[in-house]
């Protein structure tokens, strides 16, 4: 361990279950859980991160058994483990808005810098810093480990336009409203390198920046709410997933498209390996991409919605179907109705 090869998936009846993604076939037993789960996370070692509505964080070892059940508040967005640690950091809502943990269990001082909700964090490759996103201030906080104190607070300035990111998706109740430069950050990556961080939100965009001087790198524009980022595992590419209901490869350098793969609702989640990208959706569809093949397929929004409108005209499905190389493997669903919130993949560098 790591094997690159196992998917974490926690869904909105508390069900956590691992999947053997070169298989595509359930492993041990699910995780039983007794609220919805929003989070999960892996550790160097396998051992498994699980948060959720019931304001506990489960950490479960690579056999699947219970290790301890860590008490950090209602309302759990986000968690995760220190590169080569166990010790982990959770993120939230009420009176979890921040605060880190030791191997084990008991809690640290609470990290600097976060008064609202935190509903992304990540810690950079070699766990010097910890980036956090939320509803503070629209800003992305980058927090130095050792030094305990936010080295760097980058402000993300809102849209020039209003924008409407409705959401039927599981907090469906915290997102129904009309964005006016409010780019509220969603969810956060860190390239392989350390050197770079993406971030997506309310404002329907992707900024990626460049942490030595703070400055933007590359600016993507979706089509809704952004509630998924991730780097491939060499750095090169950049998966973003949303309201849109699609996911868009994105060449990281530039900016520019490489692929579009539509899902069947709102995108939630994403992760990679050197073979595939997972996502998991709202409708409950956990899809396996592969990104070591060559692609035909539509490469950017407009292409995409051409091919659409053709695959609803044309009853020739072969004809149709046809139009995207995309070939994604989806694996059999969870719990058909319940809604898949978190979503993990063991790698060496994340």
């Amino acid at each position: 361990h790591p094997n690159q090869k196992t998917i974490a998936v926690g869904a909105d009846d508390g069900r956590v279950t691992l999947y053997d993604a070169t298989k595509g076939r359930e492993l041990r037993g699910a995780i039983q859980r007794t609220a919805a789960v929003s989070t999960v996370a892996f550790a160097h070692d396998g051992s498994l991160a699980v948060g959720g509505a019931d304001g506990l964080v489960a950490i479960v070892d690579k056999r699947g058994k219970l290790v301890r059940e860590i008490a950090a508040g209602e309302g759990i967005r986000a968690v995760a483990f220190a590169p080569k640690t166990k010790e982990v950091c959770v993120g939230g809502e009420g009176g979890v808005h921040l605060t880190y943990f030791g191997e084990d269990g008991k809690r640290r001082l609470p990290f600097p810098g976060r008064s609202l909700w935190v509903w992304s964090l990540c810690f950079s490759p070699d766990g010097c810093y910890l980036a956090v996103g939320g509803d503070d201030d629209s800003s992305i906080a980058i927090i130095s480990t050792k030094a305990n104190e936010v080295t760097k607070e980058i402000r993300r300035e809102g849209p020039d336009d209003i924008i409407n990111a409705r959401s039927n998706g599981p907090f469906a109740k915290e997102r129904d409203f009309r964005i006016d430069c409010h780019p509220a950050v969603r969810c956060l990556a860190y390239a392989p390198d350390g050197f770079s961080l993406a971030a997506g939100g309310l404002d329907c965009r992707v900024v990626v920046y460049y942490l030595p001087s703070a400055t933007v790198r590359t600016t993507i524009k979706r089509q809704g709410a952004v509630w998924a980022v991730a780097y491939s595992t060499d750095g090169n590419c950049l998966a973003i997933g949303g309201a849109d209901q699609r996911i868009g490869f994105y060449d990281v350098g530039t900016g520019a498209p490489q692929r579009v793969v539509p899902a069947l609702d709102e995108v939630r989640c994403l992760a990679f390996s050197p073979t595939y990208l997972a996502s998991g959706d709202a409708s409950g569809m956990l899809v396996l991409h592969p990104v070591d093949t060559e692609y035909t397929g539509p490469k950017d929004d407009a292409q995409l919605s051409k091919w659409e409108a053709a695959a609803a005209s044309d009853d020739d499905e072969e004809t149709a179907s046809g139009a995207s190389d995309d070939d994604g493997v989806a694996l059999p669903p969870i719990s058909s109705p319940k809604l898949k919130t978190g979503l993990a993949i063991i790698a060496d560098k994340w």
